[in-house]
């Protein structure tokens, strides 16, 4: 994420600019944090006891679970509910360069991202920031990401290190219109190596939320766009799908593949809702 509020927040944030999505640098400079997000105990323990720590890798187990009991800042983003069609949102999810890659063809990103393996990239914001990302554990609702990144900058002699611990949770619902609803929750753990900075990180912690409140709101409706642009246009989301270069030609053709389906099955819907309508409307005369 590329933030403007100052080199403290980018650094203290610096591993989650490789987090869920990446960044949402064009829409950062929103008026106010949206409500929702919060940083009690209780939500803590709660997205503590969310991480399935026996089915992760044993050998990144013990990073995760340092970071998860000492974090230097923790975050649970506001709660999000978006009107998406769930195979969208997976695909999103599981192939996050496909966001970078759109917003790198609108030219509102200086993000990059490398996959460098099926549950690893490699990012940089342009700005100073850089990291890897391993997804190490996923099921239909759940996805846990360990990040490490650093950031580079003229106030700080040194790099400023950092890692960071991701829980995305989603849960799906199905209206009567057959459309869905996809809740979306993020609960952050950012662990700073550095003891000073983490004393500073904690003072302008509001700053800090603020920031990852935003991005973390404007990317799921971000994401929930796609979606919908997707029903009513999927020509011109092939167009732009065939114009993500910097995404592997497999993944670049399931998406434009996905836009196609996601149409057809809110075609499919609207016929559905308009043949009940007509019935109901039978039934009263």
């Amino acid at each position: 994420m590329a933030f403007r509020n100052g080199l403290l927040v980018r650094a203290a944030l610096a591993v989650l600019a490789a987090g869920f999505l990446l960044a949402c640098e064009a829409t950062a400079a929103a008026p106010r944090a949206p409500v929702g997000g919060t940083n009690t105990r209780v939500a803590r323990e709660d997205a503590t006891r969310g991480i399935p720590l026996a089915k992760i890798d044993p050998q990144l187990a013990p990073s995760i679970k340092r970071v998860v009991g000492s974090p230097s800042v923790y975050r649970r983003l506001p709660v999000q509910v978006i009107d998406c069609d769930p195979r969208m949102y997976q695909f999103l999810l599981n192939n996050p360069e496909v966001i970078v890659g759109i917003w790198q063809v609108m030219g509102i990103t200086t993000v990059q991202m490398v996959r460098t393996g099926p549950n690893s990239y490699e990012a940089t914001d342009g700005a100073g920031a850089a990291g890897t990302v391993h997804v190490v554990y996923r099921d239909n609702s759940t996805q846990v990401m360990f990040c490490q990144g650093m950031y580079e900058g003229p106030m700080f002699p040194k790099p400023i290190k950092a890692q960071c611990v991701l829980l995305l949770k989603a849960g799906y619902v199905q209206e009567p219109s057959g459309r869905y609803l996809v809740t979306c929750r993020c609960d952050a753990f950012i662990y700073l190596d550095h003891m000073g900075l983490e004393l500073i990180a904690r003072t302008f912690q509001p700053m800090v939320n603020k920031s990852a409140d935003i991005n973390f709101v404007e990317t799921t409706n971000f994401v929930s766009m796609v979606s919908r642009t997707s029903e009513v246009k999927p020509t011109g989301m092939a167009r732009l799908g065939g114009k993500l270069q910097a995404v592997s030609p497999d993944v670049r053709e399931r998406f434009i593949q996905l836009t196609q389906q996601v149409a057809m099955r809110a075609k499919e819907n609207r016929k559905v809702l308009v043949q009940s309508e007509v019935q109901q409307a039978a039934g009263q005369w």
